[in-house]
C-alpha cells in the first residue's frame, strides 16, 4: 500500500487507487478510468449499454487491514444522479463496509448514504484498537 498522507483535518488518508481491487474484468489491462470495470480495449468490442454499464463500480472492492478506531471516506461521484426510482442512494452511489467478525465471518459494518457528488464521511468510529479484523469496502462510485 502506498505511503499515509496526514491532512490538515488530522487524519490519516490512504488512496485507494494504489491498492488492488477485485472485480474487474482483464485486470491487467488499461483503463480509461480506475473505477472502471473493463478495460479500455472492450469499448470496441461491446455495446453501447455494457460500456456504459462497465463504467459503474457496483461489485468492485478493496480489501485492507488496519488499526484505526475510525473509517472515514472522501469520494467523488462521476454523475449527479446518486438514486434511481427503484434504487436509493446508498445501493447507487454508496460505499459499504464489511469486517470479519471473531469467529472470522464478515459482517456488514455500516453504508455511506450519499447527498451530493462529493461524499466525505465517517463510516464507523469507536472500533477497538488492534490489528483485530480484516475490513474491506465495496465500491459504487
Amino acid at each position: 500500500m502506498a505511503a499515509k498522507k496526514v491532512a490538515d483535518d488530522g487524519l490519516e488518508w490512504h488512496d485507494v487507487t494504489t491498492w488492488e481491487i477485485e472485480g474487474r474484468i482483464l485486470p491487467d489491462q488499461a483503463r480509461s478510468r480506475w473505477f472502471d470495470r473493463f478495460p479500455s480495449s472492450a469499448q470496441k468490442t461491446v455495446t453501447k449499454n455494457v460500456w456504459n454499464l462497465s463504467r459503474h463500480s457496483a461489485g468492485m472492492m478493496v480489501r485492507f487491514k488496519t488499526d484505526a478506531t475510525a473509517i472515514h471516506v472522501d469520494y467523488k461521484l462521476l454523475s449527479g444522479s446518486l438514486s434511481m426510482t427503484h434504487m436509493p442512494a446508498t445501493g447507487v452511489s454508496g460505499i459499504d463496509l464489511y469486517a470479519r467478525d471473531t469467529a472470522g465471518d464478515w459482517r456488514w459494518v455500516q453504508v455511506t448514504r450519499p447527498t451530493n457528488q462529493h461524499v466525505k464521511a465517517v463510516m464507523v468510529k469507536g472500533l477497538a484498537p488492534g490489528f483485530s479484523r480484516v475490513r474491506r469496502l465495496s465500491a459504487v462510485v
